[in-house]
């Protein structure tokens, strides 16, 4: 190797040298700054931020579950459930078991339990006569429990509703009729969930037949023939009842 490529390989290595010094003497004359804060926003996008940060912060946060203050009457509760056709005698029996409750604020509260523990709920007022019950589920309640009536006894035969108020009338209805309307379990789901009565089901392994007594409307008859069939896959009866509304 002759001193021209010596030097030429030299030069190349020095000037990569003075490449790297300076590119690292840039990197460290760039301070970052301490506080990046938040880009600057339009005063609606900082709401709309601010707002979604909350929303978020909601679905984040542990859900507890707490049943309402318990009112010492039952008035309200007895006259809105008998205005609905519901016997008084199985109000009675209901609340005495400790499945409904007259609320502090005069809402009646169907309560669900899982064994002996309350984890469930859903609530509906008491003071609107003269339109339909309106039921909302208290926050935190299990996915897998909703209100039962359980019958007096083992039984076969399980009766699922959209809501209470169906499953007291449909009792109210046996009872008129001579029929021994605690013979049987009930379950209203609170609409059409399915998983509460996978649960039920397995927690009372004598059940051999539902009856699905949602209402007579085209969402009611297709959710429940699609409930049978899968009940039906489980080796068991199914039936469809229903109830014409008004």
């Amino acid at each position: 190797m002759n001193w021209i490529t010596q030097w030429k390989n030299w030069k190349g290595r020095h000037l990569n040298m003075e490449a790297k010094a300076s590119i690292k003497a840039k990197l460290n004359s760039y301070s970052a700054p301490q506080d990046m804060g938040m880009p600057s926003m339009r005063p609606e996008q900082s709401e709309r931020f601010e707002a979604v940060q909350k929303i978020r912060a909601r679905r984040t946060k542990p859900k507890g579950f707490a049943l309402p203050g318990i009112s010492k009457s039952r008035d309200k509760i007895t006259s809105f459930l008998q205005g609905n056709g519901i016997d008084a005698g199985i109000i009675e029996h209901i609340a005495d078991s400790h499945y409904i409750f007259e609320a502090e604020d005069g809402t009646c509260v169907f309560v669900g339990y899982d064994g002996d523990t309350a984890k469930y709920a859903i609530v509906c007022e008491t003071g609107e006569d003269d339109k339909a019950p309106v039921f909302v589920e208290l926050p935190g309640s299990h996915k897998f429990v909703a209100w039962p009536c359980p019958a007096n006894g083992e039984s076969e035969l399980l009766q699922v509703f959209e809501h209470p108020i169906g499953a007291l009338q449909k009792m109210s209805e046996e009872k008129k009729a001579g029929i021994a309307w605690d013979h049987k379990h009930h379950l209203a789901v609170g609409g059409f969930r399915i998983e509460p009565i996978y649960y039920f089901t397995k927690n009372h392994p004598e059940i051999k037949t539902i009856a699905f007594c949602f209402g007579d409307d085209v969402a009611g008859r297709s959710i429940a023939e699609k409930y049978a069939d899968e009940f039906r896959k489980r080796g068991m009866t199914c039936y469809i009842e229903t109830k014409k509304k008004g």
